[in-house]
């Protein structure tokens, strides 16, 4: 993940310089891979990327600033960024510091993903033990009439185990007959998804 992380913002560096450099709107896609690292889930990698794009960036401004690099001129508006080594620093400096936001805007954003993922996965558990433990058979299908889940009464009550039944299809005529008349302890839920 961090090797395409850091190919694409070299990438974006290119990208920028051949399409008008500091003067060009393309720069702000240098958030984008910010952003991405937010899915990463990863304060270092976050940092790191963040100062990559940070490197990068300030790089290509100075080195197209000095004249170190051609400018090249791709808007035909021409905003002076280059003449002037004030207007460079100030317009340097405030892109410098929105970098800097979009970074802790990551981070920020990382860490609300995690803690959505610790809830999600102790809400998961949670109903997990509540189902483990009923008292009754529970076996629950997908809108398909797939088992995707029947607990461990249902297993007793059946004489059947969970992994030779999870994922088969079943008919709800097969509930009906005779052989399932006097199993009044098995709940069947019928999930309809979207």
């Amino acid at each position: 993940f961090l090797e395409y992380l850091i190919l694409d913002n070299i990438a974006i560096a290119c990208g920028i310089y051949y399409r008008g450099g500091a003067e060009s709107p393309v720069i702000y896609v240098y958030f984008i891979s910010i952003i991405f690292t937010a899915a990463a889930y990863s304060k270092k990698l976050i940092l790191g990327i963040g100062s990559w794009s940070f490197l990068l960036y300030n790089v290509l401004f100075w080195l197209e600033h000095e004249k170190s690099i051609p400018f090249l001129k791709f808007y035909p508006a021409h905003f002076g960024i280059h003449d002037h080594s004030i207007t460079a620093f100030f317009i340097n400096f405030s892109f410098n510091i929105t970098l800097i936001i979009a970074v802790f805007l990551s981070i920020i954003i990382s860490k609300t993903i995690q803690e959505r993922e610790k809830e999600i996965t102790f809400e998961k558990e949670r109903t997990d033990d509540i189902i483990r433990n009923l008292s009754d058979g529970l076996i629950i299908l997908d809108n398909q009439n797939i088992i995707t889940l029947i607990n461990p009464e249902a297993e007793k009550i059946l004489g059947l185990k969970a992994k030779e039944v999870i994922g088969k299809k079943v008919s709800l005529e097969m509930f009906s007959s005779p052989k399932f008349q006097n199993l009044s302890r098995i709940v069947l839920i019928k999930k309809e998804l979207c």
